[in-house]
């Protein structure tokens, strides 16, 4: 045990871990957040729009962009 007003080793090592940050994103991993979902967005509208306009195949568009979008996001951000 430590005596009161002195920094054991523990404690250090929890200010030091505490205190490393993550490196930025890569510029690749960034642009494709925002591809895919503005993808995401876009399918969103294409459904919202088929409602309005009682389309199934632009509704089955929609739901395709959006999954494509998410799937895209998950499967190539490990890949960047």
């Amino acid at each position: 045990m430590s005596n009161r007003g002195t920094v054991d080793d523990d404690y250090l090592e929890r200010v030091r871990a505490s205190e490393e940050q993550p490196p930025p994103p890569a510029p690749a991993r960034v642009l494709m957040f925002v591809l895919c979902f503005a993808l995401f967005l876009a399918g969103f509208y294409l459904m919202g729009l088929a409602v309005d306009t009682a389309e199934i195949w632009l509704f089955t568009v929609g739901i395709l962009a959006s999954g494509g979008a998410f799937f895209v996001g998950l499967t190539t951000a490990r890949h960047l």
